[in-house]
């Protein structure tokens, strides 16, 4: 990896945002996006990058998603769980740039807030189909 790196120009630095209104157009500009959910949860990243339209690489474990399995299943989310993986995929990545850049990136589904605010905020039920009480009235996300 580091003759890999010494060969390709400068493209990997820390992304931080300051605004949602930043995130797309800072992820925009990379090919790659790493995701390191930093507190091993679903991080607001990991919808902003797509939101971005570029594929990303979680270094964290798929069941990150918690009952939302089929966002660990879209083709422009990679997971890494140990340097390895993240080592190995990263340079199978780069190694074919326009195979990485004809990956299609659809934007996360969107919920109105009125039905989010409504499944948090109601009373709390038994949860339904193996989801929890917060998400259970939501209306499920398509895949593809």
């Amino acid at each position: 990896m580091a003759a890999y790196l010494e060969a390709a120009p400068p493209a990997a630095e820390a992304c931080p945002t300051s605004s949602p209104e930043e995130a797309p157009a800072l992820y925009g500009q990379h090919a790659l996006v790493l995701n390191v959910p930093l507190n091993h949860d679903l991080n607001h990243r990991f919808f902003e990058v797509m939101a971005a339209g570029v594929p990303q690489v979680v270094f964290g474990d798929p069941g990150l998603v918690d009952e939302h399995r089929h966002l660990a299943e879209r083709t422009d989310v990679f997971w890494a769980s140990s340097l390895e993986q993240l080592e190995s995929l990263v340079v199978q990545l780069l190694a074919e740039p326009e195979r990485l850049r004809a990956i299609p990136v659809a934007p996360p589904q969107y919920w109105e807030l009125k039905d989010l605010l409504k499944a948090v905020l109601a009373p709390s039920a038994q949860p339904t189909n193996g989801t929890s009480p917060a998400t259970a009235s939501l209306p499920p996300i398509p895949s593809g």
